[in-house]
């Protein structure tokens, strides 16, 4: 009979090396939730259709920020908003 292992028994930093620990995940929850705040105040998105698109391409920046190492929640939220800043390169 052959042996199998439960999901739960590896793990999951090994498996998949860019998988973010629960912490880390929910330090991203925080600062998307923040910097989409601050968006939607800032009249991004407000656009029929394309709400989607930019909670995307904010969700992408961030998570871009976190796999290169910052943890910083203000941090993130600065820096993920300066690309939706008109003088963003």
């Amino acid at each position: 009979m052959a042996s199998h292992t439960a999901p739960n028994d590896y793990d999951q930093q090994t498996a998949f090396p860019e998988a973010f620990d629960q912490e880390t995940l929910e330090l991203l929850q925080e600062a998307f939730d923040s910097a989409w705040s601050e968006l939607v105040q800032s009249g991004y998105g407000s656009e029929t259709g394309i709400e989607s698109e930019f909670r995307t391409a904010l969700g992408e920046k961030i998570m871009a920020l976190a796999s290169a190492g910052e943890r910083d929640r203000q941090a993130l939220i600065a820096r993920a908003l300066q690309s939706f800043s008109p003088h963003a390169d």
